[in-house]
């Protein structure tokens, strides 16, 4: 909740971390689940035909059910995603550091 007071971030970050902990939590999470769950039913949606002549005794429905729930949550993330970008002291501040890849991490002294 602090994002919206304008509280000090709980994690500092250093050029070695550029992501905090739920960052990367949620790349991973992205990652390692969810866009397999797109690729493997995407590819089973578009073979089905022939995975059926192969003889896989697979259900379309429950494939595309998957695969829709799978890209629900990829729109989730891209929308929360896009939220969190304008959250920094300008609106385009964190959007030209997500473009770009760079970010000014200020140094404690």
């Amino acid at each position: 909740m602090g994002i919206f007071y304008d509280e000090p971030r709980p994690y500092k970050k250093t050029p070695e971390t550029k992501l905090n902990p739920l960052q990367r939590l949620s790349y991973l999470s992205i990652l390692l689940f969810i866009l397999p769950v797109l690729i493997i039913s995407g590819l089973v949606c578009f073979f089905y035909n022939e995975l059926q002549a192969m003889g896989f005794s697979i259900s379309f429905g429950l494939f595309a059910l998957i695969h829709t729930i799978g890209a629900f949550l990829m729109l989730i993330f891209l929308v929360i995603h896009m939220y969190m970008t304008t959250t920094g002291k300008a609106p385009w501040t964190y959007t030209v550091s997500m473009i770009t890849g760079r970010e000014k991490v200020e140094e404690e002294a």
